[in-house]
């Protein structure tokens, strides 16, 4: 497998069995870091690698090197950090071709502009004093309604140890409704009862899935597909999240689900305007639907996958459409602020763009991980044909230290006739400015 990654780096201031999803020991855990809407303290030994949602950036661990010391190009990147980089990078693919993430992006953005009018014009912030009691209760929905949508990371109550494994032994599913300042959002609460395993025995405890359980349940099971071609068969991640959609699965959908075919179910579920609940149904008919005369239990899968995917494509439709309209909002945002509009403009035409070929190819990142193993020269391909986003690779050493990292670029000069190198300095400037959101 390949990776094309430009030679100029810049300076930066800081398994189971591959036919099923069949339960496998887990080995000792490291840590991804997940796509987090807000940042969360993490223990840099611990980390294998990072996405940053709505800055288009991933972060390498020193352990795991896509360049040098220098910042050359490694010709043969071990497989290692070659799953470290494809987990990082689906979730890159999640942020900018799903309904949810263009969601996701839309709302950042719209916090964004909320905050900048707490700015006073030297760049301090003058609190939220100058925030009218309207913009205070909209902003105070959207974080209730981007916390419910983010859904858990650790089970409730939280165990005191680390947790060995889970078995989900309930699911609920409940309606929600959340006052937004355009009106009454509906929302489904999808509710898990685990029993959690620690070194001191079981207990029973709550887990809300949202899009961090599905998005990091994506990323995972394909970076295990990734891992297997290289004999790599065990779990290597905590069981929450990102065993969540796996056991899930076992106790809601159908026996021996294929491995690719589970996480089919949730990119289609990204892809509506409520993951969780299309996640929950679509499950719920693969393991209800009935085989039709002489139909294999593949052909069965692949039938009934289909019908989710033609009962789902009305909301689908609607829903880029929609987003489609409201993220010209995001070019209005930044309008006349240089870079920064630069930077909106290829976004919410990148989103436009992905978003349109998924109602025509639902799950076109899936072509390299259709035997449920990787194959490494579609995945190559898959990463070429998509704009690419930074990667910061760190280095050892005190992460304090200004220039310690490395800021690169990964992909060709051009793309589509688009000069990469102009447009993600000008991403990079949006990176900024959810540096400074994301402080606050």
């Amino acid at each position: 497998m390949s990776i094309c990654i430009r030679s100029s780096c810049i300076p930066s201031p800081r398994g189971p069995p591959s036919n099923g999803i069949a339960r496998a020991p887990a080995s000792q855990p490291e840590v991804y870091d997940a796509a987090m809407t807000r940042p969360r303290p993490r223990r840099r030994s611990e980390t294998l690698g990072s996405y940053a949602p709505n800055q288009f950036l991933i972060t390498l661990g020193s352990r795991y090197r896509l360049v040098d010391g220098t910042g050359a190009p490694i010709a043969k990147p071990s497989w290692e950090t070659l799953v470290v980089f494809g987990h990082e990078y689906i979730h890159y693919l999640d942020n900018v071709s799903t309904v949810a993430g263009a969601m996701s992006f839309l709302l950042s953005q719209q916090l964004l502009a909320a905050l900048s009018s707490t700015m006073a014009p030297d760049g301090t912030s003058r609190g939220s004093a100058p925030a009218s009691k309207t913009l205070q209760d909209g902003l105070r929905q959207r974080l209730e309604l981007s916390d419910f949508i983010e859904g858990s990371f650790d089970p409730s109550p939280e165990p005191t140890e680390d947790v060995r494994d889970f078995d989900v032994v309930g699911v609920k599913l409940d309606p929600v409704t959340f006052d937004l300042p355009q009106g009454k959002c509906e929302r489904a609460k999808l509710e898990l009862t685990c029993d959690v395993q620690t070194a001191s025995g079981r207990s029973d405890a709550k887990y809300i899935v949202g899009l961090l359980a599905i998005e990091e349940g994506i990323a995972y099971e394909l970076d295990r597909m990734i891992a297997l071609k290289y004999g790599e068969k065990v779990d290597n991640a905590p069981p929450f999240p990102y065993l969540v959609l796996r056991r899930f699965a076992q106790v809601h959908g159908p026996d021996n689900l294929p491995r690719v075919v589970l996480v089919a179910c949730a990119i289609l579920a990204l892809q509506t305007t409520d993951p969780p609940k299309t996640l929950f149904l679509v499950l719920e008919h693969l393991a209800t639907g009935t085989a039709q005369a002489g139909e294999s239990d593949g052909a069965r899968i692949g039938r009934l996958l289909d019908d989710a995917v033609q009962a789902t494509r009305t909301n689908r439709e609607g829903a880029t459409e929609l987003l489609v309209k409201d993220l010209v909002d995001v070019v209005e945002m930044h309008k006349g602020r240089g870079k920064s509009e630069e930077a909106a403009r290829h976004l919410v035409a990148l989103y436009e763009k992905l978003l349109r070929l998924r109602l025509r190819a639902p799950f076109w990142e899936l072509a390299p991980f259709l035997e449920n193993v990787v194959d490494p020269t579609r995945f190559s391909a898959l990463m070429s044909a998509r704009l690419p986003c930074d990667f910061v690779q760190e280095e050892d050493g005190d992460e304090h230290v200004v220039k310690r990292d490395k800021l690169c670029r990964f992909g060709p000069p051009t793309v589509d006739g688009i000069d990469l190198d102009a447009t993600l300095d000008a991403i990079r400037t949006l990176q900024c400015q959810l540096h400074v959101f994301d402080s606050h």
